[in-house]
């Protein structure tokens, strides 16, 4: 069995790098989104129902648990699609490239509210 600890331990260590990974994330999706059919549906799941709702629970939420962390995020990256859907249902059409076009720029925005908040801005 696990240790939770352990688990909080090494997800503290990985958090460390979030510029670093935010970025090779960023890097990866778009080169999987040209070239690889299976990295694209797994990268773009991630980009559509964890990484918006990850950087919400990070921003709203301080302390939690990592089980609490992942369906957070996953209940509001949901709520942040429907939201998205229904605006971009009355000012344009729902289609990839609206909703990518939207979506990328609220993970940016995301992004950088919670570099701030972490105090991260400073070391880039």
């Amino acid at each position: 069995m696990i240790n939770k600890n352990y688990i909080a331990r090494y997800i503290n260590k990985f958090m460390k790098n979030k510029i670093k990974l935010f970025c090779v994330l960023l890097a990866c999706i778009i080169l999987a989104s040209l070239f690889f059919n299976l990295m694209r549906i797994i990268l773009g799941f991630l980009v559509v129902l964890f990484i918006p709702g990850f950087l919400l629970s990070l921003l709203l939420f301080k302390n939690m648990e990592v089980i609490e962390r992942i369906s957070y995020s996953l209940i509001l990256s949901t709520a942040i699609i429907i939201i998205d859907g229904t605006i971009l249902n009355f000012v344009w059409e729902i289609s990839l490239l609206p909703m990518l076009a939207t979506l990328i720029p609220l993970i940016l925005i995301f992004g950088f509210f919670v570099l701030k908040k972490t105090k991260h801005w400073k070391r880039i």
